[in-house]
């Protein structure tokens, strides 16, 4: 599991009050020609999820045309599972596409 979070001190104190740097989540989006099962050996693989979570990831995707893979990630964090998506995604020639987004 990825955790870089955790290595970095990312806090400010400011008239004592701690900010915090914001979290991300990774965002799946249905794109509607890559094959259910290659989608979820992807997600498998890049996120080390297991089955019935992927499962679940790729169908809500494809029911809303997006799912949230990964959720309260540091930004180095988030940006690691892209690459590994985006090198997956190379490696099997599929076109999946994932995101980062800041948490609200």
């Amino acid at each position: 599991m990825l955790d870089y979070c955790n290595d970095i001190k990312d806090e400010v104190l400011l008239d004592e009050e701690v900010l915090y740097e914001p979290t991300y989540l990774v965002l799946l989006y249905d794109d509607n020609t890559t094959n259910v099962f290659d989608a979820m050996f992807l997600i498998e693989q890049a996120f080390n999820l297991k089955r019935e979570e992927s499962v679940k990831i790729v169908f809500e995707a494809e029911q809303n045309g997006t799912a949230i893979v990964k959720k309260s990630l540091c930004l180095a964090d988030a940006s690691l599972y892209i690459e590994k998506t985006d090198a997956l995604n190379k490696k099997y020639n599929l076109q999946m596409k994932f995101e980062i987004k800041e948490e609200n």
